[in-house]
């Protein structure tokens, strides 16, 4: 659990950075920054039900944006740090849909780090 409060704490230690979340279909190039869990629900607006991706900009963002934070998280697991246990036919369209289903339920997390929610929805519903 170290790690994964170091992880988040990397993730979001530049949190001052608000471009992002004030447009999170800016392009690419904009200075990062954390991401809010709200700014992640608006950002993932186009993603469908069921997961089904909308091509768009901002899909194709909120999608990749998922896969980075479970690339992250797998890095951890590679050094030891098991989390959660992702199912094999998992992909990131799912993460979306469960991440806006958990978004509807708790409102009032979604001023956290993105990083945060999905990690903890990860370990709330995928747990080994």
């Amino acid at each position: 659990m170290v790690l994964l409060v170091a992880l988040t704490g990397a993730l979001t230690a530049n949190a001052g950075a608000k471009e992002n979340e004030a447009n999170p279909t800016a392009p690419a190039g904009t200075r990062i920054g954390a991401v809010s869990g709200a700014a992640l629900v608006r950002l993932c607006g186009a993603v469908g039900p069921g997961g089904a991706a909308v091509e768009t900009p901002a899909s194709a963002r909120c999608v990749g944006y998922f896969q980075g934070v479970v690339d992250a998280l797998e890095s951890l697991k590679a050094m030891g740090a098991v989390l959660y246990c992702l199912p094999d036919d998992f992909t990131a369209e799912h993460g979306v849909h469960l991440f806006k289903q958990d978004a509807e339920t708790f409102p009032q997390v979604l001023d956290r780090p993105a990083s945060d929610l999905v990690a903890g929805m990860f370990v709330k519903f995928f747990p080994c």
